[in-house]
């Protein structure tokens, strides 16, 4: 056994051993360790200097990110205000005493009946009808029949009895749908198309649109859901210069509206969406298909 004095790392030690090549390797293997801790204890520094920058950034981005957004969500609100404001304006503008329409003194153009009577029996009966550009008798509520109401109902404005003038979900659809693909959709009430029929006014227009909008909301406020029905079917257009049911019923059937069927009743409603192209003498077959 011998002894040697060495150093491993530049430190002097003193061992011993049987052979000296043993103990030079050891000398090595300790290095080569020392080596590798030092190599694992700079890769994890930089591990962590890594992952402190990326938490940095992340933190710096989503802090810009929410301030964006902040901001947009500000300046959406000052411009609905200032728009809110600017349509106020507008519309107090426009808005005059025509809004408010009264249903008890409609001037509507009406047909003459001319009557003689039979000397043999006394009674008077019918000779004639003399009308303009129009033909239309008037005919009141209670002489209406229920399922004609049912069926203008049913067939234009479903939430008629539960809405006050305007159906705010339909007027949407129909706004976004005409500038998303043009055109017009039937977004009107009841009460909007009579307000159209009494007025002429159906160009489509934001102006004209929207002073409908409140000339519906007025109308529904001073009349009853009957008494706007009621106008409303003795203003529609049924084709052949006839407006409003019993005119009608008169032309199409030879009868009065009263009598009508529960099927004669839903043709003449299939009517007034297109009445050129659904009149019941030359187009039984479009109609038909509407009822269906």
């Amino acid at each position: 056994m011998a002894f040697h004095l060495s150093s491993c790392g530049g430190i002097p030690f003193l061992f011993f051993g049987f052979a000296g090549k043993a103990t030079r390797r050891d000398c090595k293997m300790g290095n080569a360790r020392k080596n590798i801790s030092t190599d694992r204890n700079a890769s994890n520094g930089r591990d962590a200097k890594a992952t402190k920058s990326v938490g940095k950034i992340l933190k710096e981005l989503g802090s810009v990110f929410f301030r964006t957004l902040a901001t947009m969500f500000f300046v959406m609100v000052i411009t609905g205000c200032i728009v809110a404001c600017v349509m106020t304006v507008y519309i107090v503008g426009f808005l005059d005493d025509e809004s408010d329409l009264d249903l008890n003194s409609l001037e509507m153009n009406y047909t003459s009946i001319l009557y003689v009577q039979d000397k043999s029996t006394g009674e008077y009966v019918e000779l004639n009808r003399l009308h303009g550009e129009e033909n239309r008798i008037w005919v009141d509520y209670e002489n209406i029949p229920q399922h004609l109401i049912d069926a203008a109902i049913a067939g234009e404005d479903k939430r008629f009895k539960e809405h006050q003038g305007v159906d705010w979900s339909r007027t949407l659809y129909a706004t976004v749908t005409h500038f998303l693909k043009g055109g017009t959709q039937g977004g009107s009430t009841i009460t909007q198309q009579l307000i159209k029929n009494i007025t002429g006014e159906k160009d489509f227009s934001v102006e004209r649109k929207i002073k409908e909008i409140f000339r519906a909301l007025s109308l529904e406020k001073s009349n009853s859901k009957e008494h706007i029905i009621e106008a409303y079917l003795n203003s529609i257009h049924l084709g052949w210069n006839t407006d409003g049911v019993q005119a009608a019923a008169n032309l199409y059937f030879g009868k009065d509206v009263s009598q009508l069927s529960i099927a004669e009743s839903a043709a003449l409603i299939a009517i007034t969406q297109n009445p050129s192209k659904r009149e019941l003498f030359n187009h039984e077959e479009n109609n038909r298909e509407r009822r269906e």
